[in-house]
């Protein structure tokens, strides 16, 4: 995949097909134009005043771009992400109702998983306060969007990178490793290196880096579909499977619950004390004998 993939101009998929398993990269550009001109004041028209024609020379639309993200006119350092349209939380609520997973919704909205969660959870706090005709304040939210960009819903949005690693602590610090010329050296030897699993493992969209190979290798789009259905029944049943165990663990007992604390009672054999605490070492007794007179 480019560095710079276009996905404005994709065409919307048909059947129940991922977009990011149909769409072909366009590259965008990679900086905005800038006003052509040497000696502006020099050049100018006639019957034009030089403070006209410096005007006239801006980049409107160039600065125009740089006060959405830099909402506070005296902090020009300060950079503000895109927030997300109301069109754009109801179209990812939408997708959550239709039985899709977070990853999935991430994948296809280009939105971060934690983004992803976060809309979820508020839209259904949303959803459930309209029911109680409880009333929403609705001018904090227009009032942020008069300030920070807004990211509009598209086909395929362009909202934010969903492949970044969040630097580990253990990167900080320099490690020289020998390595012979002929031995190839990868991302994973680099992780077994420093103590952790390869980065196509750790990101957050692993199975990108799959759907990509399977695209280079000429994998017809019907097979990553059913790849791709496989592997997210394969994840709802672990996560199944860990939440049952996890409420077998949790409702093994009874529980008490009290202002501070939260005590899970649970049965227990009283003449097995010795199985569940031990036996009491006899080390520093008196008249043990500390040598040694066996061999285990």
């Amino acid at each position: 995949m480019q560095k710079y993939g276009g996905r404005l101009d994709v065409p919307r998929p048909k059947g129940n097909v991922p977009v990011y398993l149909s769409y072909e990269p366009n590259p965008l550009p990679t900086k905005f134009p800038v006003a052509k001109g040497g000696d502006i004041c020099r050049n100018r028209d006639p019957g034009v005043s030089r403070k006209q024609a410096k005007r006239n020379a801006i980049d409107w639309t160039q600065l125009k771009d740089k006060a959405l993200h830099s909402p506070f006119p005296t902090n020009s350092s300060f950079k503000v992400h895109p927030v997300i349209s109301t069109e754009f939380r109801e179209q990812i609520y939408l997708r959550m109702k239709a039985d899709r997973s977070v990853r999935r919704i991430s994948a296809e909205v280009n939105c971060e998983l934690e983004r992803v969660a976060a809309v979820i959870r508020l839209k259904e706090i949303e959803k459930r306060w309209i029911e109680e005709k409880r009333p929403l304040c609705t001018e904090m939210q227009t009032r942020v969007h008069e300030m920070m960009p807004v990211s509009q819903y598209s086909t395929f949005p362009q909202h934010e990178s969903i492949t970044d690693l969040r630097i580990h602590s253990a990167t900080n610090n320099q490690l020289f490793l020998s390595v012979p010329e002929s031995m190839p050296f990868n991302r994973k030897d680099a992780g077994e290196a420093l103590g952790l699993l390869p980065a196509d493992v750790r990101m957050p969209h692993s199975e990108l880096i799959e759907v990509e190979k399977m695209k280079l290798d000429g994998v017809d789009v019907q097979t990553m579909v059913k790849v791709e259905m496989e592997r997210e029944q394969r994840e709802a049943e672990e996560t199944k499977a860990k939440r049952e165990r996890r409420e077998k663990r949790l409702g093994a007992g009874k529980v008490v619950e009290t202002e501070r604390f939260r005590f899970r009672l649970k049965p227990a054999n009283a003449a097995a004390v010795g199985h569940r605490y031990g036996v009491p070492a006899e080390d520093r007794k008196r008249g043990i004998n500390k040598i040694p007179t066996r061999v285990v």
